[in-house]
């Protein structure tokens, strides 16, 4: 009949010991430093996998930036939903009536959250930064978080089974009892902190970036062979205790490595 729109649902079923099984193998080749993180994040995947019920598993990453808790989201989708891109929206960009349409779709042909949910080739949903977002806007996701439903005033979307992923900078679960509802908080099946880099830790990290900055898909070759790695490993090393995150020690690998190619390039 012209003008019937058919509706189709699909529902994400519950990830399995098989996928379970992966993030683990696959956890400390591809996340550096969070040993500790890693067995609890899997403990939470198998409480998720035997509870009766669709509720989503809602986690709180928590603990200083750049240490690798959104690197673990994306990893989490990439091996749960081979086939899938994670779901992220930045929550330190939520206020005023823009963010009021995106949250509640004041028109059905605006861009929305809920058309965000919609549209996922992943179920696990990442809220960054999530204590920064008004409280107004925090209570949005009382249903979703406890049911699996997410409503605005056009859609209804079904998000069970899913991993929804929340994370802060804050460092203790009393500073995030004073930035998130508490009710909203009781919502959550897990509080997962990341710990910092030991110097082992971040000589990994450094050692991972030389490989990638220094490699024949990423650099010409008339770059590379100016370029010692040992040398430049030494130099990292020095400065490495003043490094805390990815962030910083990329940016001071760039610059070494700059550096070098510059010393070299401007002197002929």
């Amino acid at each position: 009949m012209e003008g019937t729109v058919k509706e189709k649902n699909y529902s994400y079923p519950k990830i399995n010991a098989t996928q379970i099984g992966k993030v683990q193998q696959g956890f400390d080749s591809n996340i550096i430093g969070q040993t500790i993180e890693k067995k609890a994040i899997c403990r939470k995947l198998i409480a998720q996998m035997i509870r009766p019920t669709k509720k989503p598993l809602v986690l709180m990453f928590y603990g200083n930036p750049g240490i690798g808790k959104t690197e673990t989201a994306k990893y989490l989708s990439t091996t749960l939903y081979t086939k899938g891109t994670l779901l992220r929206e930045q929550m330190t960009m939520v206020g005023g009536d823009s963010s009021v349409r995106f949250f509640k779709s004041t028109s059905h042909s605006e861009d929305s959250f809920s058309k965000h949910l919609l549209n996922r080739t992943s179920n696990v949903i990442l809220l960054d930064e999530f204590a920064l977002a008004p409280p107004f806007f925090q209570t949005t996701f009382f249903q979703m978080f406890d049911e699996g439903i997410y409503s605005d005033q056009n859609f209804t979307v079904d998000v069970s089974n899913s991993i929804i992923i929340c994370t802060s900078n804050l460092q203790s679960i009393q500073d995030m009892e004073k930035n998130i509802d508490n009710a909203l908080l009781s919502r959550f099946d897990g509080f997962i902190h990341f710990t910092d880099f030991t110097d082992e830790d971040k000589k990994k990290i450094a050692e991972r970036m030389i490989n990638e900055f220094i490699n024949p898909k990423n650099m010409k070759k008339q770059f590379i062979e100016k370029l010692d790695q040992t040398l430049i490993m030494q130099k990292i090393e020095k400065a490495l205790p003043q490094l805390t995150n990815v962030r910083n020690i990329r940016k001071y690998t760039e610059d070494v490595i700059a550096d070098t190619l510059m010393n070299d390039l401007l002197d002929n």
